[in-house]
């Protein structure tokens, strides 16, 4: 999922999903919301969970960010 605007979520379940470059579960260069969610299983260069690229802001609250890679290694949250 790619946001460049503004996104909220709740209660929303992002997993299983894979990108090439950056943000597997989620790419951010708005402003994103996630609020109880689960973001897990995802796969990515950077950011295999979330990737939060320059000017983008990610407020998680009882959000929970688990079990995603990047580069084949276990990543969840990716500030650039």
């Amino acid at each position: 999922m790619a946001n460049a605007g503004t996104i909220t979520l709740t209660g929303t379940r992002i997993h299983g999903n894979t990108a090439a470059a950056d943000g597997g579960g989620l790419y951010n260069s708005g402003t994103a919301a996630l609020e109880d969610c689960l973001v897990s299983g995802n796969s990515a260069a950077s950011g295999g969970g979330i990737n939060a690229a320059p000017g983008g802001t990610v407020t998680l609250t009882r959000t929970l960010v688990v079990g995603n890679r990047k580069d084949n290694i276990i990543g969840t949250v990716t500030y650039v």
